[in-house]
């Protein structure tokens, strides 16, 4: 550790908070150039797409806010410290401080640096009241040490070569997903295998017929306090890409706490969770019964009733026509969210046991090697998260590290 300097977050390049091109003007938006929000930084370590994007005139009326690739993305107002890596020229809203680094700073390291910097981000959270925010000044001042460059790039190889499987795992994911949608598509929405009619035998009913229950989690308010002991109380911040993420951006609650929230939400293997307020349809499929986190009041559980696949339920709530029912009956103006009864009067199909039993045959194995291929990836990332700040501090020597 003689070698590593304390420095601060300004040293390590430019410093850049994101802006908003006016959406008053058509011209501004759905161009080629991605618009990073926080909810953009929350999977992989490089952002390969984004939910909105922006065109060259776009990136141009917010002159100066404008990243090039290898550029590194920290959320800083609303959820603090989540981060990602540009892949493109990029442009991020006012949620984000960004860096670009200088010559003398590897951007991988300069990438697990700010990752390694949770705890430092975390002093500046809000309260239920008051919006966390770390502003530009207050982000550029904080210090970290850093090696030499030669240093940093070797870090950086050890911990990148873990993040690469991981998102090759990704990437495997997000394919056979894709397949199992486009299956439920086929057999449910078009009818294809059916002669592209729904069969008279088939169900025309509402989405409340085909669970046994459907319920939320507890809010903290008057239950229990945030922030103690060791199980995980799941937001819809800690949802997206069809998972939920048990790592240290979720909120932390005791024994005693879980106990109650159970009480209200039971999870169980099977049942399917789905966002309800703010960032609105982001779905899960509960593959192991919970045994140390359980959800907030913002997140809709759905048990499905005897003869109804779990994967069926999970593959019609992750449909295009349910994702726009949802986005159309919203309520809300500062924060939007779908009420559980609008929810379950949704539009729904329930066809016959014997097709149910076809198409589970068809995509089951799809959903299950998805679900293998998380499993790796948590595995993964438990031992990228514990080898991060032991290779940070110096306490590993990276030199005796062997990249597999």
């Amino acid at each position: 550790m003689t070698e590593w300097k304390r420095c601060k977050i300004s040293d390590f390049g430019r410093v850049v908070t994101g802006k908003t091109p006016s959406t008053k003007v058509d011209i501004y938006w759905n161009g080629d150039v991605p618009f990073v929000t926080p909810g953009d930084l929350q999977q992989d370590k490089h952002i390969y797409s984004t939910a909105r994007n922006i065109s060259d005139n776009g990136r141009l009326a917010v002159k100066g806010a404008s990243l090039p690739a290898r550029s590194i993305c920290v959320s800083c107002i609303g959820v603090l410290g989540y981060v990602g890596m540009t892949t493109k020229e990029s442009v991020t809203n006012q949620q984000i401080n960004s860096i670009i680094p200088s010559e003398a700073f590897d951007s991988d390291f300069v990438y697990y640096r700010m990752c390694s910097m949770w705890d430092d981000f975390k002093l500046y959270e809000g309260t239920s009241s008051v919006v966390s925010l770390l502003n530009k000044s207050t982000f550029s001042d904080i210090a970290s040490s850093f090696p030499p460059l030669a240093t940093q790039k070797k870090i950086a190889t050890v911990l990148g070569a873990i993040d690469d499987k991981i998102e090759t795992n990704r990437k495997i994911c997000a394919n056979l997903e894709a397949q199992a949608q486009a299956l439920f598509e086929s057999w449910f929405v078009d009818f294809e295998p059916f002669g592209g009619k729904m069969p008279k035998d088939w169900k025309m009913g509402k989405l409340g017929d085909l669970v046994s229950r459907m319920g939320t989690g507890l809010n903290p308010r008057d239950n229990f306090k945030l922030g103690f002991g060791n199980n995980y109380y799941v937001t819809i911040k800690n949802m997206g890409g069809n998972r939920v993420f048990l790592d240290e951006k979720c909120d932390k609650v005791d024994d005693e706490a879980i106990r109650r929230i159970n009480e209200r939400s039971d999870l169980r293997k099977g049942d399917v969770l789905f966002s309800g307020i703010g960032t609105i349809g982001r779905t899960y499929l509960i593959d192991e019964t919970p045994k140390n986190w359980n959800t907030s009041e913002s997140v809709f559980n759905m048990r499905p009733r005897a003869g109804i696949p779990s994967v069926y339920l999970y593959l019609m709530l992750l449909s295009d026509s349910v994702q726009e029912y949802v986005q159309l009956n919203a309520l809300g103006s500062a924060q939007k969210g779908i009420r559980m009864a609008d929810l379950k009067v949704c539009p729904a199909i329930e066809p016959t046991a014997k097709v149910l039993e076809s198409f589970c045959k068809c995509v089951e194995p799809i959903i299950n090697t998805v679900q293998n291929h998380w499993h790796e990836s948590d595995a993964l990332a438990s031992m990228r998260d514990a080898l991060l700040p032991k290779l940070m501090s110096g306490e590993i020597d990276v030199e005796k590290v062997e990249v597999a």
